[in-house]
C-alpha cells in the first residue's frame, strides 16, 4: 500500500492517507503468472509537466521465502494524477515501466526506482536499484545501481500500427496560446494529424500530416482559422493516428 502524508514545515505532518492499494486486476495478474498476490510496496512521486507521475513497485508474492519475509519479483509500474492531494491516481497500464533483467542478469529479481527524475530536452532518466534474488532472499545476494532512460514524454503512447488509422479526441479544454505542439514517432508510410473542434464539434481547424521521429514539432495548418483567434474557447483536439506512437502535446 502506498500512504501520503505532507507538511508545510517538515516537522508536523498530516496523518497518512491510503493512495494507492494492490486491486484485483493485480490480484488476477498474479495469479496468472503463478503467484498468491500482489502488492504495492513503495510509490515514488514525481512533479511533471504540470501532474504528478509515480512508479509504483508491484511485489508478486509467490512463496514463504527463504527468510519468511515473503518471495518474489518487484518490478515498477506507471502511474499519474492530476489531484493535488495525491490521493486518486490512474494506473491504466500495468506492464512494468522497467523490466526485470534477463535470468542471471544482476537486476533479474527487484529493481526499485529513485525519488528523484532527471529531465532533459530529449530524456528522462531515473536512477534505479537492482538486485539478482528476490524479496524473499537467498545465497549469493548482490545489488548494483542503473540508470534507466526514455524519449522525453516517452513513457507511455498511443500507438496505431494496425491497417487503418485511428482517432482519439480529447476532453473539452479552454484554449490559450498560440501554436500547438506533437511528440510523436511516425513509421514509415504513417502520419499523425489533428483536427480543431469548437464547442459543437465542428472542426475549425486541420492540420498539415507530421511525419517522422519528432521530438517537438509545431504545427502547421492546412486550413481552418488561426488559432490565435480561439483563445478563451472551449475546443476539443481529433487526432488521426496512422502507424504511430504518439506521446505527447501541447500548447505554446
Amino acid at each position: 500500500m502506498a500512504f501520503v502524508s505532507t507538511s508545510t514545515d517538515f516537522v508536523t505532518w498530516t496523518a497518512p492517507r491510503l493512495a494507492v492499494e494492490g486491486d484485483y486486476r493485480d490480484a488476477e495478474a498474479a495469479r496468472g503468472a503463478g503467484g498468491l498476490e500482489a502488492q504495492v510496496y513503495g510509490m515514488p512521486v514525481y512533479p511533471y509537466e504540470g501532474v504528478y507521475l509515480a512508479l509504483p513497485w508491484m511485489f508478486t508474492i509467490t512463496d514463504a521465502g527463504a527468510n519468511g519475509a515473503g518471495g518474489g519479483p518487484i518490478v515498477p509500474q506507471l502511474a499519474t494524477s492530476r489531484d493535488q492531494d495525491l490521493l486518486r491516481w490512474s494506473r491504466p497500464a500495468r506492464d512494468p515501466i522497467l523490466p526485470l533483467g534477463d535470468q542471471g542478469a544482476w537486476d533479474d529479481s527487484m529493481i526499485f526506482t529513485s525519488s528523484t527524475l532527471q529531465t532533459t530536452a530529449s530524456t528522462v532518466s531515473v536512477y534505479y536499484g537492482g538486485f539478482n534474488v528476490d524479496h524473499g532472499g537467498g545465497p549469493g545476494q548482490s545489488a548494483r545501481i542503473g540508470l534507466a532512460t526514455w524519449r522525453r514524454d516517452g513513457f507511455v503512447s498511443l500507438r496505431n500500427a494496425g491497417d487503418e488509422p485511428g482517432t482519439v479526441t480529447t476532453k473539452p479544454v479552454t484554449y490559450t496560446g498560440s501554436a500547438l505542439h506533437l511528440n510523436t514517432d511516425v513509421f514509415a508510410g504513417g502520419s499523425v494529424k489533428l483536427e480543431v473542434l469548437n464547442a459543437s464539434g465542428t472542426v475549425v481547424a486541420t492540420s498539415d500530416p507530421v511525419t517522422g521521429d519528432q521530438l517537438d514539432t509545431t504545427l502547421t495548418w492546412a486550413s481552418g482559422v488561426s488559432l490565435a483567434s480561439l483563445a478563451g474557447q472551449q475546443v476539443r483536439f481529433r487526432f488521426t493516428v496512422d502507424g504511430a506512437d504518439l506521446y505527447s502535446y501541447w500548447i505554446a
